[in-house]
C-alpha cells in the first residue's frame, strides 16, 4: 500500500477533530492546507495539519492525539478520507 497525504482540521479548544480528507496528489493536499489556513486565520484554535500514512488507521496509530475523541469516526469523516 502506498502512503497518501491526509489533511486534518483539529479544534484545540474543543479537543476534537473537525475534518479529515485523503488526497492522491501531495500538491493538492498542500493547496488544501493553504486554503484551510487562510479560512481559519482568525480562529487560532483550529489547527490544520498534513500527515502522510498508508491509511486512516495507520494515522490513528501514529498520531492518536488527533483521534482520541473519535475512536469510530463519523461516517462523513470516513467518507471524506476515502475520497
Amino acid at each position: 500500500m502506498t502512503a497518501s497525504p491526509f489533511v486534518l482540521e483539529y479544534d484545540t479548544a474543543a479537543g476534537a477533530l473537525v475534518s479529515v480528507r485523503r488526497f492522491d496528489d501531495p500538491d493538492e493536499a498542500a493547496n488544501a492546507v493553504l486554503a484551510l489556513e487562510r479560512r481559519h486565520r482568525d480562529t487560532p484554535a483550529i489547527h490544520v495539519v498534513m500527515l502522510t500514512g498508508e491509511s486512516l488507521d495507520s494515522l490513528k496509530a501514529t498520531h492518536g492525539t488527533y483521534f482520541r475523541d473519535a475512536p469510530d469516526l463519523p461516517g462523513s469523516l470516513v467518507a471524506a478520507a476515502a475520497a
